[in-house]
């Protein structure tokens, strides 16, 4: 009788048993790839975790508002389906896929999917110091505007769950011609969401001017943070 050898490792990785909370969780590829989105603090941290239970606690964001419950939903599967088909383009020899062209082709898709029930608003953008601040809502569905050439935008944002003293913040940096420079998520310590949001514009802004960047609009959809900002006053 012949003998085949099967390889049941991580057809990326090559270290750890393939299995799909691998795949779409533990992986270093996906974990780079929720880490640039700003839903790395929804993801189970527990290698021991199921899928099927991170889908049942979904219903966790009953908290949040129907429409933002909603966003976060879709965008959660988008990201996990598209992080399956760059693995199975990988594995089958049809294209190799950076996280951040995962990440990025997952929020178009999951833009397109919400514009048919959505409809997106921007304010225009002030200067303010230098930094041009302005107010684009809502978060996942907005249809982006490019900055002038020469200039990149940095959109920040945060995720925060009532009742839990963490949340995630995110930001992403892409030139003119929508290429990103960018694109960091991390979980934070604080209280309320316009704390969060005012952090992601912080990290992301030290972030920028670490990588020599200055020349920058600024895009949160947080109209308390940004009013806040615009005020000369303050």
């Amino acid at each position: 009788m012949r003998q085949i050898k099967v390889d049941l490792r991580c057809g990326r990785c090559r270290v750890e048993p393939e299995n799909i909370e691998h795949i779409l969780f533990f992986c270093p590829f996906a974990k780079a790839v929720w880490f640039g989105s700003n839903l790395a603090c929804l993801i189970p941290r527990d290698e021991g975790a199921r899928f099927y239970h991170w889908v049942l606690n979904w219903g966790s964001l009953s908290a949040l508002d129907k429409q933002t419950k909603k966003d976060f939903i879709t965008l959660c599967t988008f990201v996990a389906w598209f992080i399956w088909c760059s693995r199975n383009d990988d594995l089958f020899g049809c294209k190799v896929s950076s996280p951040i062209e995962v990440l990025i082709g997952a929020k178009k898709a999951c833009d397109e999917f919400l514009s048919a029930t959505q409809q997106t608003s921007q304010v225009p953008l002030h200067n303010t110091n230098g930094v041009a601040i302005g107010l684009v809502t809502p978060t996942v569905n907005q249809v982006w505007c490019p900055p002038p050439h020469g200039f990149f935008k940095l959109h920040c944002d945060a995720s925060f769950v009532p009742g839990k003293e963490f949340g995630g913040v995110g930001f992403l940096l892409r030139n003119h011609l929508g290429h990103p420079r960018f694109a960091v998520s991390s979980q934070h310590r604080f209280s309320c969401v316009i704390e969060g949001e005012a952090i992601a514009v912080r990290e992301g802004l030290l972030e920028a001017i670490s990588e020599g960047t200055y020349q920058m609009l600024v895009e949160s959809d947080n109209r308390e943070l940004i009013s806040y900002l615009q005020d000369s006053s303050k």
